[in-house]
């Protein structure tokens, strides 16, 4: 029988009442100093310069909407068309935004034209 960390805990005596958390490293990295108002402070100094908290989640979410664009044709999307980028940032019928754009990632979208 196979057996869960969770069930094996749990046939040990522990009290286990969910699986395990996953970690989100760039929540515990950056967000949750920017949800708790030091997104100005010191977060990255470097010989290129300093970041903030709030520059460094900028340039996280810029490059990732960067490597998404740069992979595009190699993302699986259930339809005929290929990863449409302008649908993806200003939404569509078909692919509806229902989030806000974070800044790092709508600064990507501009330079490229997408919006």
């Amino acid at each position: 029988m196979c057996t869960s960390p969770d069930q094996a805990s749990t046939e040990r005596g522990a009290a286990v009442t969910s699986g395990p958390a996953l970690f989100n490293a760039c929540d515990y990295l950056l967000d949750r100093h920017i949800r708790a108002g030091r997104g100005d402070r010191l977060a990255l100094t470097g010989v290129a310069g300093d970041l903030s908290y709030a520059e460094l989640a900028d340039r996280v979410a810029y490059a990732a909407i960067e490597t998404i664009d740069e992979k595009q044709k190699f993302i699986p999307v259930d339809d005929d068309q290929p990863l449409n980028m302008r649908e993806l940032c200003q939404g569509s019928e078909k692919c509806p935004l229902r989030v806000p754009l974070h800044r790092g990632a709508a600064k990507y979208y501009k330079e490229q034209g997408y919006l």
